[in-house]
């Protein structure tokens, strides 16, 4: 997911966290059904800067090589060496599924106009726990 394509190098990343800070937001079409029902594949994004982050928070994120949307499952206890947060994100599609975690300097920012509801999140919190995804 990226305003061209979902391919994105550390470099290119970077940039993007900085023009993002200096504009306040940005728009990103999103290319995955990982957030489906929440987001569509093809729908646009709106995506703000943010420092701190909580459960059922929509992120995107680095994953080393395209930026992805997902929700924070939990803020890890361990940091890394240079102090920076890690953070365990999920997908909708596989709500019982943990990603590998994200450090917060890989976390381009915060969705801002997609919440998951209150009644999305009790089907995570309840069922999410089944080999199905609930959705």
């Amino acid at each position: 997911m990226t305003e061209k394509d979902n391919t994105c190098d550390q470099l290119t990343f970077f940039e993007y966290k900085k023009v993002l800070k200096a504009k306040g937001k940005m728009s990103f079409k999103v290319l995955t059904d990982s957030m489906t029902p929440l987001i569509l594949p093809g729908e646009n994004i709106e995506v703000v800067p943010c420092d701190e982050f909580k459960k059922f928070d929509v992120v995107i994120f680095w994953d080393g090589e395209k930026l992805v949307s997902h929700y924070i499952w939990h803020k890890n206890l361990l940091q890394q060496r240079n102090k920076n947060s890690l953070y365990t994100t999920r997908s909708l599609i596989s709500p019982n599924l943990d990603d590998l975690p994200v450090s917060e300097m890989h976390i381009l920012g915060l969705v801002t106009d997609r919440k998951i509801s209150l009644f999305q999140k009790l089907k995570i919190l309840f069922l999410g726990k089944t080999k199905k995804s609930p959705f």
